[in-house]
């Protein structure tokens, strides 16, 4: 499931919330995903980790996908995944679609290094 909704204020607000997340979980089949645009993670941070933790109350992976637009405050935006069997960090299937932009070692580099996503997680990396 993709939501990408407005930022997470008045109506959308509830998008981010655990009540949410539990709702799609048990909407999901047993190899499904959420992914939710949640933010820059410059200027909102703290949202950002929030979310995470959410997630990771909900389902057994929750991970942060960041991509560059250049269009979004921050520049540096991100996608929060959570997933109920699937690592999203691995790719499963190799692309049969000729793309200028998607390829697996791609994949990989969309996602924080573990070890700095973990420190965003526990606070101990401050920039």
């Amino acid at each position: 499931m993709i939501v990408d909704s407005t930022d997470p204020v008045g109506g959308a607000e509830g998008l981010y919330s655990e009540e949410f997340f539990l709702l799609v979980y048990n909407a999901l089949r047993d190899n499904g995903m959420l992914v939710i645009q949640s933010e820059s993670l410059h200027f909102h941070r703290e949202f950002v980790i929030q979310v995470q933790k959410r997630l990771g109350s909900v389902f057994k992976y929750a991970d942060l996908h960041t991509q560059s637009l250049s269009t979004y405050a921050g520049n540096w935006w991100t996608f929060s995944i959570g997933s109920k069997s699937l690592d999203p960090r691995m790719v499963r299937q190799m692309n049969h679609i000729d793309t200028r932009y998607y390829h697996r070692d791609i994949h990989s580099w969309l996602f924080l290094p573990t070890r700095v996503y973990s420190g965003i997680m526990d606070g101990s990396l401050q920039w």
